[in-house]
């Protein structure tokens, strides 16, 4: 069934519902009219029964897509990776997507990205668990989570996979190198890890302390971390509390973000020195 129909044969079921209310809405998009109908219901079972019952074959797949998300929206009132706030014609939205139309039409975009925040934002450069692309979260999430974060968030993961130019990510990763990262207090303190020459060594023999292990990687210079170990280390991390970012004490939230920010510019940002 094409889309266009699908969406026809839900209208004229609604239609014929005890109780429903159907009136014109017209909204303006881009200074254009845009007519709809604005459907009011004071019970969607009876939506759902009437389409369950209804003759004409409807994928399940679809149907189940569709109690879910709207139940999740009425229950939360937030939007979800696969539920959208945007066009139905928005080529940014994929055919499995929910698309829901809410609120005044000059606000319609990919809302579903304004509840994100730092932790998740930082904890998605390491496990890669958003449902967004690279592109929609430097343009939707970036501007506000920067000004939420003291101007300071790991983006070169992101720019590296995005297919569009994204000017103030781009200006943002340019600020940081490795030095940029350690704060001036580690740098005067570095001096107490010149026992250890690695991630790995650090991580094993300061069991004991989880603030104190996260600290101490800092210490390394550049060349002594390995970012396969880091790497290493940071997924142990999310996989023992995928909220670590969130629970945590905040030395060991800061030491951890830290951490992600030079495993991200070392493994995507560091620029390679050219070739003899």
């Amino acid at each position: 069934m094409s889309t266009w129909l699908f969406y026809f044969s839900i209208y004229t079921i609604i239609r014929a519902l005890p109780g429903v209310e159907i009136s014109p809405y017209t909204v303006m998009v881009n200074d254009k009219p845009l007519m709809m109908k604005k459907v009011g219901l004071s019970d969607f079972s009876l939506l759902f029964r009437a389409l369950e019952n209804k003759k004409t074959k409807i994928p399940v797949r679809l149907l189940r897509h569709f109690k879910q998300e709207l139940y999740r929206y009425v229950i939360t009132s937030n939007p979800t990776a696969t539920m959208r706030v945007a066009s139905i014609d928005d080529a940014r939205v994929d055919d499995e997507d929910f698309v829901l139309a809410i609120g005044r039409a000059s606000a319609l975009g990919l809302k579903g990205l304004s509840g994100l925040d730092g932790s998740e934002w930082y904890r998605n450069v390491v496990l890669g668990d958003l449902n967004f692309s690279s592109d929609e979260l430097l343009h939707y999430a970036f501007p506000k989570l920067l000004k939420q974060n003291s101007n300071k968030l790991p983006v070169n993961k992101l720019l590296q996979n995005a297919k569009e130019k994204h000017p103030l990510a781009e200006q943002i990763a340019d600020t940081f190198t490795f030095e940029k990262i350690i704060s001036k207090t580690i740098k005067d303190h570095r001096h107490t890890a010149k026992d250890f020459h690695s991630v790995l060594e650090i991580w094993n023999k300061k069991a004991e302390s989880l603030e104190k292990r996260t600290r101490l990687i800092a210490y390394l210079t550049e060349d002594q971390i390995d970012v396969g170990e880091l790497e290493a280390v940071l997924r142990e991390l999310f996989s023992k509390n995928k909220n670590i970012l969130q629970e945590e004490k905040p030395a060991v939230k800061t030491n951890i973000r830290r951490l992600i920010m030079i495993y991200d510019y070392l493994k995507w940002g560091k620029k390679k020195e050219p070739s003899d």
